[in-house]
């Protein structure tokens, strides 16, 4: 760098730091050569580290994530260094003898407002676009090890009550990750604690609505991208910040999520003690899987309740893909609660998208099934939208689909007004 030392801006050491924020490098990894999910690694002239799981070609981040990787770097008079280490096991990858990668790297240098990668990407999007990206070849003969991790946790609470009285409850869990192959991880847990997760982000809600917090438990977080459902095939053009159209005024929001793992281990605001489960993400071949099955215990007036769920999503064409999903909420009493559904998402031509759902919710009282869809279409300057309304039975009430075509920025309003 010719301006040296003195050009150089840190501004955030954080874990997970805005890449944009100040002097950044990262690298991006598209392992299964799919053009559709990558691993990205970052970190700035102090050495702070950043990383996060991409899926849908870029426009699905799962930024919680935390892997394990080592980076060291250092300012010289001539600008920074950087060196990573990255352990095969960190990374999910096919098996065979030789591998053949997608990578991209890029760096963001503040004073100038700049952003350069070795891959070039077209304005509008970021590195995360791993269809842009280079290949990498010559990697040969590896293999992830023994790829297990095992946390065990004991706690030892004591507490002192009036007249001298002790309460002593000593408790102890276990949960363990393992690689069953290159491209399948399976997550078990016992007597499941969640003490030593991030805090949430303080929020003020001045609506009528939830807010609505992201899951930051480690135990859900690999692969979180695969539960997504509906508009996530829906990429259209993002903005420098690396938004994607899902989260602009480009479109209307999707705020019907069939599964937030948020809920598990949640009941009425109070935290209901989880006896164990077991989690199986990742892929064989064109399809992505996921299967959670979690037990939680009998809390104060709410049931012992199994939460069960599996997701199925294969890949079609050159970056499209179909998929299926089952929510299934079981308690002991008998009382249940199923939800099942299709989505699609197609890309066409670069600058198509289409993404649709169709989802059905059975309840214990059968009489009060709903059933829900949707439709999208958008290209660089229109969308058309399709909105359906829940279908309550038995009353037979029904809804006109309607369609709303309009420019990009004023659809979402559209769609809105639509949907009310």
């Amino acid at each position: 760098d010719l301006a040296g030392e003195k050009g150089i801006v840190v501004n955030d050491m954080t874990r997970d730091f805005s890449g944009l924020s100040g002097d950044s490098f990262q690298v991006v990894f598209d392992t299964f050569n799919d053009n559709r999910n990558g691993i990205a690694f970052r970190t700035n002239p102090k050495g702070a580290r950043g990383d996060l799981q991409t899926g849908a070609d870029g426009y699905s981040y799962n930024r919680d994530w935390d892997g394990f990787w080592f980076v060291q770097a250092k300012i010289t008079d001539s600008g920074w260094q950087a060196e990573f280490a990255i352990p095969f096991k960190t990374l999910r990858f096919p098996g065979g003898e030789s591998q053949l990668w997608g990578v991209n790297f890029g760096r963001c240098i503040r004073r100038k407002n700049e952003e350069t990668y070795w891959s070039p990407i077209r304005r509008p999007y970021r590195l995360y676009r791993v269809s842009l990206a280079g290949t990498l070849e010559g990697i040969n003969g590896v293999r992830q090890g023994r790829n297990l991790y095992i946390k065990p946790y004991i706690s030892a609470p004591v507490l002192r009550r009036e007249n001298d009285d002790v309460d002593f409850t000593p408790d102890a869990g276990l949960d363990v990750k393992y690689g069953v192959s290159s491209e399948l991880t399976l997550d078990l847990t016992v007597n499941t604690e969640f003490s030593q997760v991030e805090a949430d982000e303080q929020q003020i809600n001045f609506t009528r609505f939830s807010l609505f917090f992201p899951e930051k438990r480690e135990f859900f977080l690999e692969n979180r991208e695969i539960f997504e459902f509906g508009n996530v095939g829906f990429r259209g053009f993002s903005g420098r910040s690396g938004r994607s159209v899902r989260s602009s005024l480009f479109r209307p929001r999707n705020d019907l999520i069939p599964f937030f793992s948020r809920r598990i281990g949640i009941s009425k605001r109070r935290l209901v003690p989880i006896l164990g489960g077991a989690r199986l993400t990742g892929r064989a071949g064109k399809y992505r899987l996921g299967i959670i099955s979690m037990e939680a215990d009998e809390f104060e007036e709410t049931p012992s309740t199994n939460f069960t769920v599996a997701r199925l999503r294969r890949d079609v064409f050159q970056n499209s893909d179909i998929g299926v999903l089952f929510v299934n909420k079981q308690e002991s009493g008998g009382h249940f609660n199923r939800t099942y559904g299709v989505d699609a998402n197609f890309r066409f031509f670069n600058y198509l998208d289409v993404s649709s759902y169709v989802l059905n919710k059975i309840p214990t009282l059968r009489k009060s099934r709903t059933k829900t869809g949707r439709l999208f279409s958008g290209s660089p300057g229109e969308i058309v939208c399709s909105i359906w309304k829940p279908l309550i039975y038995p009353s037979r009430t029904t809804s006109t689909p309607r369609w709303a075509s309009c420019p990009a920025r004023e659809c979402g309003k559209a769609a809105r007004r639509s949907a009310s």
